[in-house]
């Protein structure tokens, strides 16, 4: 019988108690009616005076990085696998994280063959098949081998190979 007593009386303790704290201690959204009247009268005040602040911009010059225009793409190896990735080095840049794609040039990975890399010059039109060791200047569209032997546009034997190239 005693313990119902107890708790009959916790039991309306606990909403006088909750009812004693103050309105600071819910943070700023629960205000007494002085913080109330503040709040308005400020808000009702006429703006304050505008304070011009002078500012210095001091002004950076700007430096361009000169970009390196190539005249020239050069095939510096290729890696062909038949059961896995291919991979290309064109002007010392590689396939092997994926696409090589720049300014200049455009290599997909399916433009990987087993003996030659078609390349897309930045124009999407003009593509090139260049072997490893071959180099396409741009200036006068024509392909040389690593002694910078100009290849003509006709079929060119070369030596060791039956097959002639075009």
């Amino acid at each position: 019988m005693n313990l119902l007593y107890i708790i009959l009386i916790m039991s309306l303790a606990m909403p006088v108690a909750a009812q004693t704290t103050s309105a600071s201690e819910f943070g700023r959204f629960y205000t007494t009616p002085r913080q109330r009247t503040q709040l308005e009268d400020s808000r009702n005040q006429a703006p304050r005076e505008e304070i011009e602040v002078e500012l210095e911009i001091e002004v950076i010059p700007e430096t361009v990085e000169r970009q390196t225009v190539i005249d020239s793409i050069t095939v510096n190896g290729l890696v062909y696998r038949t059961d896995g990735k291919n991979t290309a080095w064109i002007n010392s840049n590689s396939t092997i994280e994926g696409s090589i794609e720049n300014q200049y040039t455009r290599v997909q990975e399916d433009d990987v063959r087993s003996n030659s890399v078609q390349v897309r010059l930045p124009d999407n039109r003009t593509r090139v098949d260049l072997k490893p060791g071959q180099q396409y200047d741009i200036n006068s569209k024509q392909i040389y081998d690593v002694v910078n032997d100009p290849i003509s546009p006709g079929p060119v034997a070369i030596p060791g190979n039956t097959e002639p190239r075009r």
